[in-house]
C-alpha cells in the first residue's frame, strides 16, 4: 500500500531474479526507502536476494501500519461535515444510537465484532473511516453516517466502489430489519432502556430472529466522492408472512443529493415445529392450537 515501499520491492525484485551483484551505491539508494531486513544478509546467496527479504519486510511494515485498533479506529477525529450529521441524531431525544444497544444486548459494551464493515473495512483498511447507526425509539426508521476513507474506497479514482455503496446498504437494511422486528415484538423499549440505565442486558439472539437477506438491487444514481460523508436511511415498507421488504436511500451529507437507492427482501427463519407432546395437547384441545409455518 506504501507506492515508495512498492518501487523499492520492484527494484530489487528485478536485481534478486538475474542474480545481479549490486554496488554500495545501489544497496545505499534501495535501503533508504526501507526498514532494516529482518533477515541477516549472510543467509543470501546474492545481495539481490537480501533486498528482495528487505523490501518484503518494508512492505509488510507498510501493511501493518495501515492497520488500526478497533479503539483506534473507533476514536478518530471527525470531520466537519460528518460531526454536524452526527450531532444532529446524538442531539436528538427521538433517535437512539441503536448499533451500541445491540452491542450491549449482546453482552459487549463498546467494541464492535471484527467482521466486514468494521473490521475489513474499517480498522484493518480504513475504507470506512466512520460508521454510526441510529434508529427511532419507535424502530419505524435507521440512519447511518458513514465517511469514507479515501483510495481504499475507491473503484474509480475517487469515486466510491459500488461493492462498498452495496456493502453499506446491506448492513443498514439489517439493522432496520432487526430494529423494526424487535419493536413489532415488543423487545426495542427494553432494550433501549437497559441501555440508558446501565441494567444488565436483555441478551436475544440476532440471526435467530432477524433472518438473512434474500436479495438486494441497488440504483447509482451519481458518483460517491471517497472522502465524502453519506447518510443512509433504510425502513422496513412491507411484510408478507416471512418475507420483510425494506427500502433505503444513501445522501450525500454535503450536496444533499441522492447517490444511490436500493430495495432488499429479507426471510425470517422458519419456526421450529412443534414438539410431539404440544402436537398431542392442540389435538384433545388442551393447547394452543399448532401453526404451519409458512
Amino acid at each position: 500500500s506504501d507506492p515508495v515501499a512498492m518501487r523499492a520491492l520492484a527494484s530489487a525484485v528485478r536485481l534478486g531474479a538475474r542474480g545481479a551483484v549490486v554496488s554500495r551505491q545501489q544497496r545505499g539508494r534501495l535501503a533508504s526507502t526501507m526498514a532494516p531486513a529482518v533477515v541477516p544478509r549472510a543467509a543470501f546467496i546474492s545481495p539481490g536476494q537480501a533486498l528482495v527479504a528487505t523490501a518484503l519486510a518494508s512492505c509488510g511494515a507498510a501493511v501493518v501500519s495501515a492497520c488500526l485498533s478497533m479503539d483506534q479506529w473507533l476514536e478518530q477525529t471527525m470531520d466537519p461535515v460528518a460531526a454536524t450529521a452526527v450531532a444532529a441524531y446524538e442531539d436528538d431525544a427521538a433517535w437512539v444510537r441503536v448499533d451500541q444497544v445491540l452491542l450491549k444486548s449482546s453482552g459487549q459494551e463498546k467494541t464492535p465484532p471484527a467482521g466486514a464493515v468494521f473490521g475489513s473495512l474499517g480498522a484493518e483498511t480504513n475504507a470506512i473511516k466512520l460508521y454510526r447507526i441510529y434508529a427511532k425509539r419507535d424502530g419505524s426508521e435507521v440512519v447511518a453516517v458513514a465517511t469514507f476513507g479515501g483510495p481504499a474506497a475507491c473503484g474509480h479514482p475517487g469515486v466510491v466502489h459500488g461493492g462498498l455503496t452495496a456493502t453499506l446498504f446491506d448492513n443498514t437494511l439489517g439493522f432496520a430489519n432487526g430494529v423494526s422486528k424487535l419493536a413489532e415484538d415488543g423487545d426495542l423499549a427494553p432494550l433501549i432502556a437497559s441501555f440508558e440505565t446501565g441494567a444488565a442486558p436483555v441478551r436475544k439472539p440476532s440471526t435467530g430472529r432477524f433472518g438473512f437477506t434474500a436479495s438486494l438491487t441497488v440504483n447509482y444514481r451519481r458518483p460517491c466522492l471517497a472522502t465524502g460523508t453519506v447518510e443512509l436511511r433504510c425502513k422496513l415498507d412491507d411484510t408478507s408472512g416471512r418475507k420483510r421488504m425494506l427500502t433505503g436511500t444513501m445522501v450525500d451529507v454535503a450536496t444533499g443529493h441522492t447517490v444511490a437507492d436500493a430495495s432488499a427482501l429479507f426471510i425470517l427463519p422458519r419456526p421450529p415445529p412443534p414438539s410431539l407432546w404440544q402436537r398431542a395437547l392442540a389435538l384433545v384441545g388442551l393447547g394452543p392450537a399448532v401453526a404451519v409455518a409458512a
